[in-house]
């Protein structure tokens, strides 16, 4: 079960790469459009948000405490699109969530600057002047790099963070495809049952974390979760003992969970007025 993430700077054709490799391959496709569908039984997720739309957020947004939630979903959302099966996963920092696996080919398409500008500028049918598409791509670049820092507080330029970089400024994206589909092939690219263990493991914690923090009864402080082999650990802080116990009962029915360990501290709100 391989799956291929794929970082992509506009204009470097990382978004037709991937659909093109999927429908090769047969793999499934994910991207932030399609992860609006996946992650809806969370309740409402905002398409433009920050952790969706792959931007970084304003000073106020920041603020907002949505922030956090949209975050753990879209973390929830990948792993759990990555673990049940082939995937090809564009965009949502896919290579950082899945550093470590062997199963996973970790990509990044680029181009020369100029190439992008003229791909640019033929997306929008020339109905954008040099300078305009320029911008266009600059302003990308600069909403892209601030959302990985936001979200993972990583470089997305540095190449260590990717098994392979394609430049596709002289690379056709059927070319493209030949090169990751004849990588795929390879043993290293292969699951193994420490690696398959690990996916399972994180995708059940950010589940776990997603329908806690989506749950408007409970109000959970620098809420963790943490997974082994269906075993899960809740630290965090919460007010009162009633929402400790409520936090485990709700985190104990996840489907996967079969027991809990519940770390959460109690801390009771600070007193005013004194």
């Amino acid at each position: 079960m391989p799956v291929v993430t794929i970082a992509r700077l506009l204009g470097s054709r990382g978004d037709e790469i991937g659909r093109a490799l999927a429908d090769r391959l047969n793999y499934r496709y994910l991207d932030h459009r399609l992860l609006l569908d996946y992650v809806r039984e969370f309740g409402e997720v905002e398409a433009n948000a920050p952790e969706i739309a792959e931007t970084r957020p304003s000073f106020w947004e920041r603020l907002n405490e949505e922030r956090r939630r949209h975050a753990i979903v879209v973390r929830c959302g990948v792993y759990g699109f990555a673990k049940d099966d082939d995937a090809v996963i564009v965009g949502l920092g896919g290579n950082y969530l899945m550093r470590g696996m062997s199963h996973a080919l970790r990509t990044i398409t680029l181009a020369p600057t100029s190439v992008r500008v003229q791909r640019v500028i033929e997306r929008h049918a020339g109905n954008l002047d040099p300078n305009t598409a320029a911008e266009v791509v600059r302003r990308s670049d600069r909403e892209r790099g601030g959302f990985i820092r936001y979200m993972y507080n990583a470089d997305w330029l540095d190449v260590h963070a990717y098994d392979m970089v394609l430049n596709t400024a002289n690379l056709e994206i059927d070319q493209a495809v030949d090169l990751l589909a004849y990588t795929l092939e390879r043993s290293e690219i292969a699951p193994t049952a420490t690696s398959l263990q690990a996916i399972d493991d994180l995708a059940l914690a950010a589940r776990v974390e997603a329908v806690l923090i989506s749950n408007a009864g409970i109000w959970i402080h620098g809420l963790k979760a943490t997974a082994e082999r269906g075993i899960v650990t809740l630290a965090g802080e919460v007010i009162t003992d009633e929402d400790r116990e409520y936090a485990e009962e709700v985190a104990g029915g996840v489907n996967g969970v079969r027991a809990v360990a519940n770390d959460l501290r109690i801390q009771p709100p600070p007193l005013t007025g004194m």
